[in-house]
């Protein structure tokens, strides 16, 4: 900054008038500080001009003969830089208040995604119970209907912790080695009904974040199902240019190009007249959007109206299987349960109940708690919510089930919470941690994977 004023200066002193305009570039050279390094450089460049100024003016004779100009010369570089001085304190309150209303909408959400998590998890539950019940086919209607409601609401709520998340800068990919199969065998546990769903096998693994993947994945399906109901969706990978692309393709009425180049904005939903009413909000694909920037890849929708259309997810990097990558796959969560012995631990009452009717239906020996077990028993299976009041928590049954074993029995943590602190709070070792609500088959296939 010293230079650049001492040049500027410089030009004004050997040519005097001739330079004046080189005087624009000592308010430019205060204002262009200021701006792109904060308050304290305008502050800094202001006395720097104001002292550049003043030795154009008592080393010019020129200068120093007019001085109503000299004087105006001065005033004009301190009030512009005093006028953005007030700018950028105001746009640093602006930025402060923002911050903080953020912040506090990022803990409102985390209590609200805990407190209503409960309920959903119940509700899925209890709609499971009703199901085993000797129901009329009107009945069965009925709770099919409530089932997929539930679900629904399920989608949304989860949707939009989803996007807040990502804003409040909470979400942060945590990349490993994966093989790509059993994230196509969980989507398949996801969507059981539909029989026109197909995930063509791969022996693929890649460099990415499971969850993310997993999520970007089960919202490009969710999507092609719901404006594709009545078309096959196909899912698989595809090399390209030394890289995998994952791909999500159906014979849906495609997407008009008007429309193509919006779908990833928040929101945005593509509605026709005559078309009929559908769940979402539009945010399932900008997720996905958000997701693929943050893992450094790229989500990309291609349509023919009449022919259908394809997702793709480029950019994947391929990797080579570690020794520790054993992870089952879906294909053998179908083992049978019969006979398991659970030690299940839930302080909610009802929730404690119709999940121990769940697990016996199952086959399952259960042993139930609402707390910390006194004495429990040997078992295979521990399945615990993480909060069990009264300072308790999940990790404590898991360590005082093993110590009173004196096996590394394998665990399920079932919590509202978020699941990545909580995952890298526990030791790994036998453990998998699933976000409330929980459905039947997502409980079962973790039943299966943490037992193998």
């Amino acid at each position: 900054m010293t230079l650049d004023f001492a040049t500027a200066s410089a030009g004004l002193i050997i040519n005097s008038y001739i330079m004046i305009p080189t005087y624009l570039f000592l308010v430019w050279i205060t204002l262009g500080n200021g701006m792109r390094f904060g308050l304290a450089y305008l502050i800094a460049g202001s006395i720097l001009c104001q002292a550049f100024l003043w030795l154009v003016f008592v080393s010019s004779p020129r200068w120093s003969s007019d001085v109503e100009l000299a004087f105006t010369l001065a005033l004009t570089a301190l009030v512009v830089p005093a006028f953005s001085y007030s700018l950028l304190r105001a746009k640093q309150k602006a930025e402060q208040e923002t911050a903080q209303i953020a912040a506090a909408r990022a803990r409102l959400l985390a209590q609200a995604s805990h407190d209503l998590r409960q309920p959903l998890h119940a509700m899925q539950l209890f709609v499971g119970d009703l199901r085993q019940t000797l129901l009329t086919q009107y009945q069965v209607a009925v709770v099919s209907r409530l089932e997929r409601a539930v679900g629904n609401i399920d989608s949304l709520f989860t949707t939009l912790l989803d996007i807040t998340a990502i804003y409040s800068g909470s979400v942060k990919p945590h990349l490993e080695v994966m093989a790509v199969q059993p994230v196509f065998d969980a989507l398949r546990e996801l969507f059981p009904d539909q029989l026109r769903l197909r995930f063509v096998p791969t022996g693929l693994h890649v460099l990415s974040d499971p969850v993310l993947l997993r999520t970007i994945l089960q919202n490009l399906i969710s999507n092609a199902i719901k404006y594709a109901p009545d078309s096959g969706v196909v899912v698989g990978c595809k090399r390209q240019d030394g890289r995998i692309s994952l791909v999500v393709a159906d014979r849906g009425p495609g997407i008009e190009d008007i429309h193509l180049r919006h779908v990833f904005e928040e929101f945005y939903q593509i509605r026709r007249d005559g078309d009929a009413d559908r769940s979402g909000i539009g945010l399932g694909l900008a997720v996905v959007d958000q997701f693929t920037k943050l893992l450094g890849l790229q989500a990309e929708l291609r349509s023919r109206l009449g022919h259908g259309t394809v997702a793709f997810v480029h950019g994947l990097e391929t990797a080579s299987p570690s020794a520790s990558d054993g992870k089952p796959t879906a294909a053998r969560i179908t083992s049978p349960l019969i006979g398991l012995r659970v030690i299940l631990v839930e302080d909610d009452p009802d929730l404690l109940e119709s999940t121990r009717d769940l697990l016996t239906s199952w086959g399952c020996e259960v042993q139930a708690f609402a707390s910390l077990p006194e004495n429990p028993r040997e078992c295979d299976v521990i399945i615990t919510d993480f909060d069990l009041g009264r300072g308790a928590t999940g990790a404590d049954v898991i360590d005082r089930v093993r110590a009173a074993s004196g096996v590394d029995v394998p665990a399920i943590i079932l919590t509202g919470h978020d699941r990545k602190p909580l995952v890298a709070s526990m030791d790994g070792k036998r453990q998998y941690v699933l976000k409330k609500p929980v459905t039947r088959a997502q409980l079962r296939s973790a039943i299966a994977m943490v037992r193998l």
